[in-house]
Order: C-alpha cells, then structure tokens, then sequence
C-alpha cells in the first residue's frame, strides 16, 4: 500500500487515530517507510543488493512534523555468496549525537563459512554479540560462539 491509518478502539467506545504510515516502492520493494504520530515521524530507508536482498535500514526521527530529522538506528547486513538469502553478518548501531557517529550497539552476529573445493560447508562458527547491564559496567559484551564441523569419513 502507499498508506496505511491505524486506529485504536478506546473505552469509552471510539476509534482513534493511532499512526499514519506511508510508503514509497523502488523495484518493487519497500524503499522508504515513514510513520507519523501526530509531530512524531519515523522515517525508515531500506536499501537493496542488485539481487534484491537488504543490505542496510537506517531510521531516523524527527518531532517537527518533517522539517529536520536526526539519525536513531541503523542496521547493516551482509549476505552469503553461495546461499544469497542467508545473512551471515548483520551489525547494528544507533547515532551518538555527541560524537556524532553511529556506534554499535546489542544484537550483532557473525557466521563465519568454510567450503571445501566443491562448495559443501565444512565448518560454520557463528559468533553473537549482546550488551549485558549491571551496575558497577554499564555495558559487558558478551560473546557467544558455536562452531559447527563437517568433515568426510
């Protein structure tokens, strides 16, 4: 659709306007999401491999109806080149606006592959980065790893 109204049905027995969402398409695939609550917009840009596979999302904010927005998070994906719709890599960051710089942030992952001559996987290691809070860090990263082998008898 190009736009989208989301209502919300209240106690005391009404529809209310929840969100407006509107979208543009570029080769069939969503190119931009915008989503509008009232000054508060979300705008969301999703790009695209010649394949059609999503490489980046990057949202941004703005509480002036439109006028100015700032960066609030991107996500960035990397596909394998054997089986095209596995993500083998996906970093995610969120702006800093006083370094002015995305930094990256929770939910991270890796999958490292290895194929012999003929293309059969021989090892795959998946590596998995989350932030844990507590109280004397602010942020631990914890890393988790798997390592998978195959190998011919």
């Amino acid at each position: 659709p190009l736009t989208e109204m989301v209502y919300t049905y209240t106690e005391d027995g009404t529809w209310e306007l929840e969100g407006e969402y509107s979208y543009t398409y570029k080769n069939g695939k969503v190119a931009t999401q915008t989503q509008k609550s009232g000054d508060d917009i979300t705008l969301t840009t999703t790009s695209y491999s010649d394949d059609g596979l999503t490489e980046t999302v990057v949202e941004s904010t703005s509480s002036d109806g439109g006028k100015n927005f700032t960066n609030a998070s991107k996500a960035v994906f990397v596909h394998d080149p054997v089986v095209t719709d596995l993500v083998i890599s996906k970093k995610r960051y969120e702006w800093d606006s006083e370094s002015n710089d995305w930094t990256e942030i929770s939910d991270s992952f890796q999958r490292d592959i290895k194929r012999d001559a003929d293309g059969n996987i021989t090892s795959l290691t998946w590596e998995h980065t989350t932030p844990r809070r507590n109280i004397q860090t602010p942020w631990i990263r914890r890393r988790n790893r798997l390592t998978l082998s195959n190998t011919k008898a």
